[in-house]
């Protein structure tokens, strides 16, 4: 499986488990989104 191909499976499970988390707990929500986001912008950067 290609590199971005991993990149947007992993992108979709992270959106599918994000509405469950939301309900559960908001704020602990928010802080994963960040970290995810982090990661993959730094995952990017260095793919260039």
């Amino acid at each position: 499986m290609s590199e971005n191909r991993k990149l947007a499976a992993t992108l979709a499970a992270n959106v599918v488990g994000y509405s469950r988390l939301a309900s559960a707990d908001e704020d602990r929500t928010l802080a994963m989104l960040r970290a995810y986001r982090f990661s993959v912008r730094n995952c990017a950067k260095t793919k260039r």
